[in-house]
């Protein structure tokens, strides 16, 4: 009787730490750290104020299978977006930000990891808002298995949708300056990891000589079937 408790002990451990090791590698590192001297900061708005701790969201997730985030779509990205972390910036010396996080299904296998910087307005697309959108090979673990936890650094973005950043160890170094498709109102320096949000630009000319076009038809249709 002794053995068999002892049997089933066993097993109970051994599921446990399967259990344990599943969880753990369904988990993945993300985030930023820079270390300068002085002053130096790292992060931008769209015109070049250092971002402060409080109004800006650092987040990183993925998006809806057939979305594609662009710099014309940003006010759709909210809706088709999957936050899996979310932190935001320590602005002093180093200034970091990131964790641990964990998928939390199946949908997410197969799926790329982004990293989304955002104001309140830049969340939603609102006009006036400040965004940056950048990825790399970050792909996220497949839920369930077994394999050691992934690191997505920002200093190993290769792409950037929305915004811009400059990964130059200055003039001679690797790396170079990456913009997607926001406007930069301000030209960062070369330095290590920088960074600068772009502003949401108000809606196109065509989308409102679209929705004024609209108007009229509909304006015309009231006056030629006046309501009963």
């Amino acid at each position: 009787m002794k053995i068999t408790h002892q049997i089933s002990l066993l097993i109970a451990l051994a599921f446990a730490a399967l259990s344990t090791q599943e969880a753990s590698a369904q988990s993945f590192n993300w985030g930023g750290t820079v270390t300068f001297s002085g002053s130096q900061q790292t992060y931008f708005d769209s015109g070049g104020t250092p971002l402060d701790s409080t109004n800006y969201t650092f987040s990183v997730g993925y998006f809806n299978t057939g979305f594609a985030p662009t710099d014309t779509n940003i006010g759709s990205w909210n809706s088709n977006w999957n936050m899996l972390g979310s932190d935001m910036l320590i602005n002093s010396i180093p200034w970091t930000f990131g964790g641990t996080d964990n998928v939390l299904s199946s949908a997410s296998d197969g799926q790329n990891a982004y990293m989304w910087v955002y104001d309140a307005l830049g969340q939603t697309g609102s006009t006036g808002g400040q965004a940056f959108l950048g990825t790399g090979s970050w792909a996220l673990p497949t839920f369930g298995s077994i394999l050691p936890a992934d690191t997505f650094e920002f200093s190993n973005m290769t792409s950037v949708i929305y915004g811009r950043t400059d990964t130059n160890y200055g003039s001679s170094g690797a790396g170079g300056i990456l913009a997607g498709g926001g406007t930069i109102t301000s030209v960062m320096a070369d330095n290590t990891f920088e960074a600068q949000l772009a502003a949401v630009p108000e809606p196109s000319g065509a989308l409102l000589i679209s929705a004024t076009g609209i108007g009229l038809i509909l304006r015309r249709r009231r006056h030629l079937y006046p309501a009963c």
